[in-house]
């Protein structure tokens, strides 16, 4: 079987390309001088300046954070792997607050591990949050009880999604966090009735004007998969087509 390559990005306003990557994202860092991978998670970022994330404590790590000093970050993202070499900017260390700034980087190098790719899209969707949680170390407690809302799929691939409402549902939705178990409520294209999949919250992006939540689907549920790969396949050889013409 022949290998995949990855492929270069680069990143930045004349490219019209930004790294898509949310709060929350777990990372493993890579520093210069210090042996090993080390795990990490997003807290913020200002696209084309700096990537906010915690300082992985570990023995050594402060011998190592200097100005400038080297990193290479990775991450995973619905079935791609991320990565891109980056320098830290500044870092602080007090009591409860343990930051790292590091540059925004100028290429992003991506690793396809899909079954399918990920597809644009628009899809009307409900979706309830339970009060049960897939990943029980990953959440930190239960909501009270099950919540339903409106939202939007705004991108699909055969492992996830990324579920997007407005911030005018705020007093409907629970403080949701990654872990928690999900179901999705949606029509597709060239299929009759309503489609439902489980899945989990992967990671949670929140601005003023709305919510977006990565998700999982349930490797179980193989009907409703083959359904969405089905949808996409036909999406992309409209592309194919449009673009050959």
């Amino acid at each position: 079987m022949k290998q995949k390559e990855p492929k270069r990005v680069s990143l930045g306003i004349e490219s019209e390309h930004y790294l898509d990557v949310a709060i929350g994202t777990r990372l493993l860092i890579d520093f210069e001088g210090l042996s090993g991978k080390l795990k990490s998670v997003l807290l913020g970022v200002d696209p084309g300046r700096y990537l906010i994330m915690r300082i992985p404590i570990t023995a050594g790590i402060l011998r190592i954070l200097y100005d400038n000093s080297r990193v290479v970050v990775r991450f995973e993202c619905f079935g791609t792997i991320y990565g891109f070499r980056s320098h830290v900017l500044a870092y602080l260390i007090k009591g409860p607050i343990q930051v790292l700034f590091v540059s925004y980087p100028k290429f992003v190098e991506l690793l396809e591990m899909r079954e399918s790719q990920r597809i644009n899209c628009f899809l009307p969707s409900k979706i309830k949050i339970a009060k049960g949680l897939v990943d029980s170390d990953l959440a930190d407690g239960e909501i009270s009880d099950f919540k339903e809302f409106q939202g939007i799929i705004q991108d699909i691939s055969w492992g996830g999604c990324r579920y997007s409402t407005d911030v005018s549902f705020t007093d409907k939705i629970p403080k949701i966090l990654i872990g928690y178990n999900v179901t999705l409520n949606f029509k597709l294209p060239g299929e009759s009735g309503t489609q439902t999949i489980s899945g989990c919250v992967r990671n949670v992006y929140k601005d003023s004007e709305r919510i977006d939540l990565g998700i999982e689907f349930d490797r179980s549920d193989t009907e409703t998969l083959e359904k969405i790969k089905s949808y996409i396949t036909q999406i992309l050889n409209l592309d194919f087509f449009k673009k050959s013409k």
